[in-house]
């Protein structure tokens, strides 16, 4: 089918060519405007509640949106994220704000994203400006839209070095990519690859899934594709999907490991199972086809129901009509 393949060669594109610039595209996504630097003003929301339990909530949080210690879990993550956001926590709605904005669909999170970028970024940049370690973190997040100032570079490369020598896992995943995309200056593919290394040293699954794209990326000097897949395996058996839709393109072209249909169909049902739009709309087509195990028409159907996202719906709907046209025949 066409538009499989199609959805194959975009997924080799980001899958392989491993930092692309992904961590700054992805912050830059209806991003708000810059803070007010002054960032005196309080937040309109009330007092927050039971600020020891949100801190619980957010440690929870962290370790399931990378896998730290734990499979990886971005669902369980938003729900903890988001009940200590409504607790009053402001730290934790700038980390909602973020997952928000890197789950698939985000576009159609606009209006909650800006509203929660309202409550909480005036209140996160004052504390950061009072040098609160983890709000001086997430100011770097927000800062990424605005990466191509020198300022700004300078100020992300510095709190995610801190936050990483701290002890946070997620800060040394970030600063892995930024420096091997060359966003913080000349291309690193070294220093990204320790901090990937730090990264998984803390236990954290999103090391390996760094690691993965880094040694998958042909223009990188430290390009071993054999080395790729392996980390993509340990990352997409700890629950991470993009491994799983790496792993799916490689089975289906045959890319490092033999070709195999089967496991390329198992691939997107795994990674479809966590949520992942495009991986639903590829194990769909194969489906349709009948490409690595029998045709079903009904199970394509009832994936292609689960996308709700406005950017794939002529896609889908495409598919959809195809099934009709089977079904009828």
């Amino acid at each position: 089918m066409v538009l499989l393949l199609a959805g194959l060669l975009l997924a080799a594109a980001s899958c392989r060519k491993a930092q692309d610039g992904t961590a700054q595209g992805e912050a830059r996504s209806g991003q708000p405007a810059r803070p007010a630097e002054d960032g005196n003003g309080e937040s309109a929301r009330g007092p927050e509640t039971d600020p020891e339990g949100n801190a619980l909530l957010r440690q929870s949080a962290l370790a399931a949106q990378y896998g730290i210690l734990r499979p990886e879990d971005h669902s369980a993550a938003q729900a903890d994220f988001r009940k200590a956001y409504e607790n009053g926590d402001n730290l934790a709605g700038i980390y909602l704000y973020y997952l928000l904005g890197i789950e698939p669909g985000f576009e159609d999170r606009l209006a909650e994203r800006t509203q929660i970028a309202k409550d909480c970024l005036i209140d996160v940049n004052r504390r950061a400006k009072a040098e609160e370690p983890e709000a001086q973190y997430l100011m770097s997040l927000m800062r990424l839209q605005y990466i191509d100032e020198e300022d700004s570079r300078a100020f992300i490369d510095e709190q995610l070095q801190a936050a990483c020598a701290d002890g946070n896992a997620a800060a040394c995943y970030l600063h892995g990519e930024l420096l091997a995309a060359g966003d913080l200056g000349e291309a690193d593919h070294s220093a990204a690859e320790q901090q990937f290394e730090h990264c998984v040293g803390l236990g954290c699954n999103y090391g390996h899934y760094g690691l993965s794209r880094l040694y998958g990326n042909p223009d990188s000097p430290l390009y071993d594709l054999p080395q790729s897949i392996e980390q993509a395996r340990i990352a997409a058996a700890a629950g991470n999907h993009h491994c799983m839709e790496y792993l799916a393109f490689c089975y289906y072209m045959g890319e490092g490991v033999e070709q195999d249909l089967a496991m390329t169909r198992d691939y997107y049902r795994q990674a479809a199972e966590l949520g992942n739009a495009e991986c639903a709309g590829k194990l769909a087509a194969m489906m349709i086809d009948g490409e690595g195990g029998d045709v079903d028409l009904a199970g394509a159907r009832q994936w292609l129901e689960r996308i709700h996202i406005a950017d794939y719906q002529p896609f889908v709907d495409e598919m959809l009509a195809e099934i009709d046209e089977k079904q009828g025949s």
